[in-house]
């Protein structure tokens, strides 16, 4: 099941209320309200454990330089396929 948020606050607001159903999060750095950076940094607070998946137009090193401090658990990089999609949740969801 995939849940989805408007925005970096949306999905705070949504992770706060199912943190313990969910089994990973796709982040994008630019969103609306909150950062991926901020939302990043709020999931940690809520669960620290989660898998964090960050998708991005940037570069891989500008999300290592931007996410500095805040582990997550890989990185694809826009655009992107449905199988690059399936690759990396399996590589960020494996423990």
């Amino acid at each position: 099941q995939v849940l989805c948020a408007a925005d970096g606050e949306q999905a705070v607001q949504l992770f706060r209320l199912q943190a313990a159903r969910i089994s990973g999060v796709i982040l994008d750095l630019t969103m609306p309200k909150l950062d991926g950076v901020q939302t990043l940094s709020a999931l940690r607070n809520i669960r620290a454990d989660v898998p964090v998946l960050v998708s991005s137009g940037y570069s891989r090193a500008e999300i290592n330089q931007r996410f500095a401090g805040l582990p997550i658990n890989g990185f694809i990089p826009k655009p992107y396929t449905l199988e690059g999609l399936r690759q990396a949740l399996e590589q960020a969801l494996s423990p």
